[in-house]
């Protein structure tokens, strides 16, 4: 089970109590923040199902959307790229206005 689907299945659990809690209301105004906090969470649950939906598909294929076995534009893998310290950016004359002092 993934995560999307234990939070469409909260969400949906969470809409549905706001839909009981505009139901209980006297209050015309109070019910409409409730409906409308339903329907917040239904657009949430949605959401997560789709989500789950891609993740399922993405599982199905056996591979991930972006892996380590996948190139960047320039030809290197991502695990080959190393970060680079501001410092070792200002040496090399990048990152930044001209002139500008690297701490």
């Amino acid at each position: 089970m993934l995560k999307s689907d234990i939070r469409g299945a909260d969400y949906r659990a969470k809409a549905e109590l706001a839909m009981d809690a505009a139901r209980s209301s006297p209050l015309v105004q109070v019910q409409r923040k409730h409906e409308a906090a339903a329907a917040v969470w239904l657009d949430l649950a949605a959401f997560e199902d789709r989500r789950g939906a891609h993740a399922a598909h993405i599982i199905a294929l056996g591979r991930p959307d972006r892996g380590p076995q996948e190139e960047d534009a320039d030809g290197q893998r991502p695990e080959e790229i190393e970060p680079r310290s501001p410092q070792a950016q200002a040496a090399q004359g990048e990152g930044g206005p001209a002139g500008a002092l690297v701490p």
